[in-house]
């Protein structure tokens, strides 16, 4: 998986991205609950990358997504958001 990052005004938010062959293939997000990171995917990334886009991602305050400051649930669906208008 290739590791990328996304800039924003609260911080860098981490995301690995496995991009199929075919650029019809649907995307499937990973995203993992608290105190976890995006490492916790591995077999299920390994498998769906066979026919589908795979990302993962540190959710804010995880992972490598730190420091990010103001978090809430909302500005993680924007930063999820600018992952995907990225990609």
């Amino acid at each position: 998986m290739k590791g990328k990052e996304l800039k924003t005004g609260r911080g860098i938010v981490y995301y690995w991205i496995d991009r199929h062959e075919n650029p019809q293939a649907k995307c499937i997000v990973f995203t993992h609950g608290l105190t976890a990171n995006h490492s916790m995917f591995e077999k299920q990334t390994e498998y769906f990358k066979q026919k589908y886009t795979v990302i993962t991602w540190d959710v804010p305050l995880h992972g490598r997504s730190r420091p990010y400051s103001d978090f809430t649930y909302k500005n993680c669906a924007y930063d999820l958001l600018g992952i995907l208008e990225q990609e």
